[in-house]
């Protein structure tokens, strides 16, 4: 006896489980003077923070900051933010 209007195929089910990140969002760190100004004269970096094994938890010794010579070869704010966020993107792509 044949059963009807029954699918020849099961649909497949995907399992998806929230994973905590190991890291954190990458950023770049663009310095203000006095005035709340963008300024050239202080270090510009990207950084992000590793979650510590043992606590579990984001803190400060697990800062990573790079600066790739972003303040050495670039020397005006619009280079520095084409650069800094291309550094950014990248290194996204790698931790992910």
């Amino acid at each position: 006896m044949e059963t009807p209007n029954l699918p020849k195929t099961l649909p497949k089910l995907i399992e998806v489980s929230a994973q905590r990140m190991d890291y954190s969002e990458v950023k770049l760190h663009i310095p203000k003077d006095k005035n709340g100004r963008t300024t050239l004269k202080k270090p510009w970096y990207i950084w992000f923070n590793y979650r510590n094994p043992t606590t579990g938890k984001f803190d400060n010794s697990s800062k990573i900051k790079k600066r790739h010579g972003i303040n050495r070869y670039y020397h005006t704010i619009a280079e520095r933010k084409k650069f800094g966020n291309n550094l950014k993107a990248t290194y996204t792509k790698l931790l992910a």
